[in-house]
């Protein structure tokens, strides 16, 4: 796992999120070893009732992972494939790293899924955090 360079690509995603305020914006990505594999920001949307519902930025990234065509590319089954798989979760305000673990409903999902890790962006020198799910 190159856990620096999926933590630079989940600050991309969180650079296209469409939350108002920047301290909520959040990018999430999901990569494979060293290959990304799909990537999304959080997003707030308008119902019909005109309120505003948001979509965490991991559940949203997990909703886009197209499994079925990236395991048959690679011939290995759906569970081995995200065992392996790290979701980078990234957040920033005032221009620096902020805390950006997943909160638990979208740890369950995570888990659910199968993924195997999780990294996210905290407020210190570490800039980043990893953990097994």
């Amino acid at each position: 796992m190159n856990i620096p360079r999926v933590m630079r690509l989940a600050r991309q995603a969180m650079a296209k999120s469409t939350a108002r305020c920047p301290g909520h914006r959040v990018g999430a990505v999901i990569a494979v070893g060293s290959r990304y594999v799909t990537g999304w920001a959080q997003y707030r949307r308008w119902t019909v009732m005109s309120t505003v519902q948001t979509l965490h930025a991991e559940v949203h990234a997990l909703r886009r992972l197209q499994l079925k065509r990236y395991t048959h590319a690679h011939r290995i089954s759906s569970t081995e494939l995200l065992k392996d798989a790290v979701v980078a979760v990234y957040r920033e305000a005032a221009g620096k790293p902020a805390l950006a673990r997943p909160c638990q409903g979208c740890l369950g999902h995570l888990k659910e899924a199968g993924i195997g890790w999780i990294a996210y962006s905290v407020p210190d020198d570490r800039q980043y955090a990893v953990e097994a799910i």
